[in-house]
């Protein structure tokens, strides 16, 4: 081998290992590489617990609405617990 074929040689490994430190770089530190897309994951889990307990809890109260709708009842039980409501002509006394 000569030498102009040998300096092409480490030329051309010197660029393709610039090439493939690069992409490397690209590949895990980018805004789409692995690290972000690790985060981005981790993110998206929390956000579908998050909307699983809020949807939950909409169907609770949902349920409760329509309860309150239909029995009126609960409704009445409702104001005399939270709201300290009687009906006319009840006495009410407060014992402490």
């Amino acid at each position: 081998m000569n030498i102009k074929s040998n300096s092409f040689f480490y030329f051309f490994i010197v660029v393709v290992s610039l090439l493939i430190v690069i992409l490397q770089y690209e590949l895990w530190f980018s805004s789409t590489g692995v690290f972000k897309y690790s985060s981005i994951k981790k993110s998206v889990k929390a956000q579908t617990v998050e909307v699983n307990d809020k949807t939950q809890t909409n169907n609770q109260l949902y349920s409760e609405v329509v309860s309150l709708r239909k029995n009126s009842e609960v409704l009445e039980s409702l104001a005399r617990q939270n709201m300290g409501f009687i009906k006319k002509g009840e006495v009410f006394y407060s014992v402490k």
